[in-house]
């Protein structure tokens, strides 16, 4: 099966708050739904969660990346859903919705940290003699 994906996907579990609103003719209700990635990229994310969606939904999430210790809002829509191991759990794919560079500058930090832990280990310490010198 080929690859669609135009981001790499990163392994990993973060906090989701899922938030819904319904609006019906009296009533504006918004309902909090706990789930968590199962992997991430700059694009979108396999969630875990108790609650199926369909296809197409459009869902406002709220994402608490672990390693970067970041807060980030997002809007996303569901590509696909699949029962998770014969229990009452569901896998959906999102799509994220970038609307904000801060949004995806964020993820982008928050991922490729993650993954190489360049500017992680880096952040506060200054450069040694040996890492500004070129090599010969």
């Amino acid at each position: 099966m080929e690859e669609k994906r135009k981001e790499k996907r990163f392994e990993e579990e973060n906090r989701v708050l899922i938030e819904l609103t319904s609006i019906d003719k009296d009533t504006r209700m918004k309902k909090a739904i706990n789930a968590f990635t199962i992997d991430i990229s700059v694009g979108g994310a396999r969630i875990l969660t108790d609650t199926s969606f369909p296809v197409g939904a459009e869902i406002e999430l709220t994402l608490f990346l672990s390693s970067s210790k970041q807060i980030i809002k997002i809007k996303g829509k569901v590509k696909w859903i699949a029962p998770f191991q014969n229990e009452d759990l569901y896998e959906i794919g999102m799509k994220f919705e970038h609307r904000i560079s801060n949004t995806i500058l964020a993820l982008i930090l928050h991922i490729y940290d993650k993954e190489k832990g360049i500017l992680a280990k880096n952040r506060n310490k200054s450069p040694k003699k040996s890492d500004t010198q070129e090599e010969d």
